[in-house]
């Protein structure tokens, strides 16, 4: 199954590379700067949407609004797991949506060839409401802007359980991996398990290693991949490895790493058998349904950002943080799109953020009082940020599927690191990458 995957993810980015040399379909609107107002009448006009699972129930409210102010119908149309390779495989088909949520990083926004598929939002106006440093955040291929960023870009980093840190005495997060490394020992000789991974869930093993590589990627190391300055089998890559695997080895992490679920990762966390995991922003949503309520959730979990030498957390734009909207060839509907947009980062954008317990990114629309203090604490965390993998390489190898053999016994490391450049090489090649 997983060779499919990866063998339909190749063919849907080589056909998206050809389809670039072709002209947008004729009468298409996309080469248009001009923004209607957002409660302009579309009476008539039906747009589709395509999202996630992950992402199915975040337009609800908005969509019910601008429906309601514009007399138009959105159909919201939930595309399989995985989602970005089954959306790129239905656009290489010719089947494209008015709208979909996208990772609005450059890796993605090339696989799914932004330049002709996707309308720009050049001069949109909403821009000018979010917060400066969140602006010019994400959503860009290039120059030109093809993503309206509609949350804080996903941050990575390490989610702790409060009590489990008195319990063993410490009485200050960590300055960097080595002093967290420090406390790890602290607290298994309390009898506390430092860290939680999931091997069997696969995709959460990909975050302790991306942390450990936090410096080198301010340094540049993932840009250096793009040019082939640096490979994938390099130091730089196998010593953050080979560290994680030593922790795992030495029994730093939960002895059922290799059967580890998210899921189980959340209780753990909670119920403190573990007293930390490296996660995603998304992690904070099942811990608060876990933990019942935004006040016990705040008073057992918080999160910091860390990295070899401080405390850098990883900014990894999701396809929850960004929507897209596509050329179709319909300049009414290309409009329509567009307005749409506008509707949701314009008067739509306090339904959203209350809808969803959002923090907001727009300083004129309030955080909703009900969202939990950890969730802020986490956002706060992009100031001091630095792009993860995903935002940088050109294409993004399976690293959690190797992690994971590893972890299972049937890789080591240096043979998770030839894969990665393997996949790495392919997936640059078929796109046309210069120099594959």
């Amino acid at each position: 199954m997983r060779k499919t995957f990866v063998i339909a993810a190749l063919a849907a980015v080589s056909v998206l590379a050809l389809a670039g040399c072709s002209a947008p379909a004729s009468g298409s609107a996309s080469g248009s700067s001009a923004w209607p107002a957002e409660n302009a009448s579309l009476k008539g006009v039906t747009l589709t949407m395509w999202n996630a699972a992950a992402s199915a129930t975040i337009p609800k409210a908005v969509v019910a609004g601008f429906e309601k102010t514009t007399g138009a119908k959105v159909n919201l149309v939930t595309i399989p797991d995985p989602y970005e390779q089954d959306v790129l495989t239905k656009i290489a088909t010719g089947d494209k949506p008015d709208l979909a949520f996208w990772q609005p990083s450059t890796g993605e926004l090339t696989s799914i060839n932004a330049s002709t598929n996707l309308l720009p939002l050049t001069a949109a106006p909403w821009i000018s409401k979010i917060d400066p440093a969140l602006k010019n955040a994400a959503g860009f291929l290039g120059t030109t802007r093809y993503a309206a960023l509609i949350s804080t870009p996903a941050l990575v980093g390490m989610y702790y359980n409060k009590d489990d840190f008195a319990k063993a005495g410490i009485t200050s997060l960590p300055k960097s991996i080595p002093d967290m490394i420090a406390d790890a020992k602290i607290l298994k000789a309390a009898g506390i398990t430092p860290f939680y991974d999931a091997a069997k869930d696969q995709w959460p093993t990909q975050w302790f290693v991306q942390s450990e590589l936090a410096d080198a990627s301010k340094a540049g190391y993932y840009t250096d991949l793009n040019t082939q300055k640096a490979k994938w089998t390099d130091p730089t890559f196998t010593n953050a490895v080979s560290e994680y695997q030593s922790l795992i080895n030495d029994g730093y992490f939960n002895a059922d790493i290799k059967t580890g679920t998210f899921v189980g990762q959340g209780k753990a966390l909670l119920d403190g058998s573990a007293a930390m995991t490296d996660q995603i922003t998304a992690f904070s949503t099942e811990l608060l349904s876990d933990a019942g309520s935004a006040s016990n959730l705040d008073s057992k979990i918080g999160y910091f950002g860390i990295s070899p030498t401080g405390n850098l957390s990883l900014s990894i734009p999701d396809q929850t943080n960004g929507l897209v909207a596509f050329k179709t060839g319909n300049a009414k509907r290309e409009a329509a799109s567009k307005q749409f947009l506008e509707y949701w980062m314009g008067s739509g954008y306090k339904t959203f953020v209350t809808s969803q317990s959002s923090v907001s990114i727009e300083p004129a629309v309030a955080t909703p009082s009900s969202v939990p203090a950890l969730f802020k604490e986490i956002a706060a965390g992009y100031k001091n940020s630095v792009p993860g993998m995903q935002p940088q390489v050109i294409a993004s190898p399976d690293n959690y599927i190797y992690l994971s053999n590893m972890i299972q016994g049937t890789m080591t490391v240096n043979q998770v690191a030839q894969a990665m450049q393997t996949q790495f090489d392919q997936l640059a090649k078929a796109q046309g990458a210069k120099g594959f």
